[in-house]
C-alpha cells in the first residue's frame, strides 16, 4: 500500500492521555442481514473468543487530582472512540443502529461493538453483516476513489500531494475534484469537545510536565499541528 494511503487513528492521537459509498445494505424490522454464509452460531463463537475481562487498579494509590485528572481522559477517550469508529467507515452511525437493531443480546450486535464495524479484523476483514466488502480507504476517503483516481490527482496537482498524505486528513470529493480536509475541519465540534477536556485535565494536574503536554495536545486538536504536543509527551515525567 502506497504512502498516500497511510493514515493515522484519531484514537491514537489521544496516546498518553488515558478520519456514503457504493455498497448497499439489506435490513429488516430486525436491523441489518447476516452477510451471506454468516449465521448466528458462527457468530457466537466468534465472541466467545473474546473472554470479558475487568480491568481494577489502587484507587488508593492515586492522589485526589490524579483520579479527578483520570475522569476527564476517560471521558475524552469516549469522544476519540466516536472519531475512530467514524475512521473505519463513513456510515458508522447508521450502521451500528443497524447492529443494535437485531437485539442487545444479538451476537451480530455484540460483534459489532467489539470489532468497532462490521468486518471482522481476525478474518482478513470480511463482513459479518451484509454492507459489502470493506472500501480499501476505509472512513478516510470516499468509498467509490479507487487507488488509480488519486493517484492520477495527485500527479496533476504536486502542490497538493503534502496535504493529502498528511496522517491527519480525510479526502472528500470537491465538485469534479478532491480536496484534502484536515481533522480540526472534519471533526471539529467533537475534537472541540475533546480538546475541552483536555484542558479541564491539565487545569487539575498537579504534574508540570503533564500539564503542559495535555495543553498541547488540545491545541493539536484544533490546529491540526501534533509535533509540539508529541515533543510534550516525551518530556513527561
Amino acid at each position: 500500500m502506497s504512502k498516500v494511503w497511510k493514515r493515522a487513528s484519531l484514537l491514537a492521537l489521544l496516546a498518553g492521555a488515558g478520519a456514503l459509498g457504493a455498497c448497499t445494505i439489506e435490513r429488516n424490522d430486525a436491523g441489518l442481514e447476516l452477510a451471506e454464509g454468516v449465521d448466528r452460531a458462527e457468530l457466537e463463537a466468534r465472541v466467545a473468543d473474546f473472554a470479558p475481562a475487568s480491568i481494577e487498579f489502587d484507587e488508593a494509590a492515586l492522589a485526589d487530582w490524579e483520579k479527578a485528572v483520570l475522569a476527564k481522559l476517560v471521558e475524552a477517550s469516549d469522544v476519540m472512540h466516536e472519531l475512530f469508529a467514524r475512521q473505519v467507515t463513513r456510515r458508522s452511525a447508521e450502521w451500528r443502529k443497524g447492529a443494535r437493531a437485531r437485539g442487545e443480546d444479538d451476537p451480530a450486535a455484540i460483534y459489532y461493538e467489539i470489532m468497532v464495524g462490521p468486518w471482522d479484523r481476525q478474518s482478513d476483514q470480511a463482513p459479518f453483516l451484509d454492507v459489502g466488502a470493506k472500501p480499501e480507504g476505509a472512513g478516510y476517503y470516499p468509498e467509490d476513489l479507487t487507488r488509480e483516481e488519486l493517484e492520477e490527482w495527485l500527479a496533476d496537482h504536486p502542490d497538493q500531494r503534502e496535504a493529502f498524505e498528511s496522517p491527519f486528513t480525510l479526502i472528500e470529493r470537491d465538485g469534479g475534484g478532491l480536496r484534502a480536509v484536515p481533522y480540526a475541519e472534519a471533526f471539529g465540534p467533537r475534537l472541540e469537545r475533546a480538546a475541552t477536556l483536555l484542558r479541564e485535565a491539565a487545569s487539575l494536574s498537579e504534574n508540570a510536565t503533564l500539564t503542559e503536554y495535555l495543553n498541547r495536545r488540545a491545541e493539536s486538536f484544533l490546529s491540526n499541528d501534533y509535533y509540539p504536543s508529541d515533543m510534550a509527551w516525551m518530556d513527561i515525567a
